[in-house]
């Protein structure tokens, strides 16, 4: 009956329809994977945070109405570094498969910075030791920080920093004019970080002559996991705005080592400190990094080839890099040569990487 051919039709599996696929952006090859070749000129402004090298104080009267002759020597200013712009290289490799559009693509990406700073004062007697107005230096990273008072103080950083990316992804449309990236992966990196402060004094009547160095050496390495999205926003068919964020966490090893010397005379030449000392610190560590791109993009497709050429900014942060030590005090006397008195705890300072990206890119 057709009440029993109704029921038997009902009961019939009804085969799984094959869900509609979002379509892939770029250039496909149904017979073989796309190649991905990019090429990046990086124009960056690389700066590190807690690396101030030096603390210019002065006399001041500390203006008691019991002693209004009274001074004291304070701090008036930090001295930095004047960060500049420095060039950098990414090179990119990938293929893009048949399997949906997934893409595998590697890059590498090298950038170096140095930066030298010097300040020099007028030399320091003992009678303008307690003369309103008086200039002088100290650093937190000597021997016996922030104690000898110097009138010439010089410093130097450079950084040297290499990192790798391995990312599987897919670029597919979500709109007519939206694409995105999503994109999971594994990272890597390593950094060399040098930072040396040097500082003199001349021999004055009173006061005796000194010279103190510090060199420090910071490499770091970290390998660990890598997840993002691009997105980009096609304002006509060659025109697009695009932006990017990723993130990433690396476990590895930090070795920090600081070489450290005084050499102190007296008003005749007698030595009055001389000693150097070597400080090591290794640790294992997580370094967080956060990566920030916005830019636009033309891109146009010639028989089977896909061109694109970018133009944009970067920005990279790397979460408490510096871990160089500094001294938090000096001698308690000024008849105590001991170096026992400070501690030297880790600055825990960022590495900020921003600046402008200039990308050519080629699918075929």
């Amino acid at each position: 009956s057709l009440a029993v051919q109704a029921s038997e039709n009902s009961n019939q599996k009804v085969p799984h329809e094959r869900a509609t696929i979002t379509h892939t952006v770029g250039f496909r090859n149904a017979d073989r994977p796309a190649v991905i070749i990019d090429a990046e000129f990086l124009w960056w402004y690389g700066e590190i945070s807690n690396l101030s090298y030096a603390i210019k104080r002065e006399v001041r009267l500390t203006g008691s109405e019991t002693a209004p002759t009274q001074t004291a020597i304070v701090p008036i200013r930090k001295e930095e570094f004047d960060w500049d712009w420095n060039p950098g290289v990414r090179i990119g490799l990938g293929v893009i498969t048949s399997l949906d559009g997934w893409d595998v693509y590697a890059n590498w990406t090298y950038y170096h910075t140095s930066e030298r700073e010097s300040e020099t004062l007028a030399p320091v007697d003992a009678v303008a030791r307690g003369t309103p107005g008086t200039q002088m230096f100290t650093s937190p990273w000597f021997i016996q920080p922030n104690s000898q008072a110097y009138n010439a103080i010089s410093a130097r950083w450079g950084l040297d920093f290499n990192r790798v990316d391995l990312e599987l992804g897919r670029n597919f449309w979500v709109s007519d004019e939206l694409s995105v990236r999503p994109m999971a992966g594994v990272t890597g990196f390593w950094a060399d970080l040098d930072f040396k402060v040097h500082a003199n004094r001349l021999q004055m009547i009173g006061i005796g002559a000194s010279t103190e160095r510090s060199d420090f050496n910071q490499d770091s390495w970290g390998a660990g996991l890598l997840a993002g999205l691009s997105s980009a926003w096609h304002l006509t068919r060659h025109f697009s705005l695009y932006g990017d964020l990723e993130m990433a966490l690396t476990y590895g090893k930090q070795s920090i080592k600081r070489n450290a010397s005084i050499n102190t005379v007296d008003q005749l030449g007698n030595p009055t400190l001389q000693y150097a000392t070597t400080l090591r610190d290794d640790r294992y560590y997580l370094q967080p990094f956060i990566d920030l791109g916005m830019g636009i993009r033309f891109e146009n497709t010639f028989d089977s080839v896909r061109a694109m050429l970018d133009a944009g900014w970067e920005f990279h942060s790397l979460l408490k890099f510096n871990q160089l030590f500094r001294g938090t005090r000096g001698r308690l006397s000024e008849n105590d040569n001991s170096i026992t008195h400070s501690d030297y705890p880790s600055t825990n300072g960022n590495l900020s990487l921003s600046g402008f990206v200039l990308k050519g890119r080629l699918e075929f």
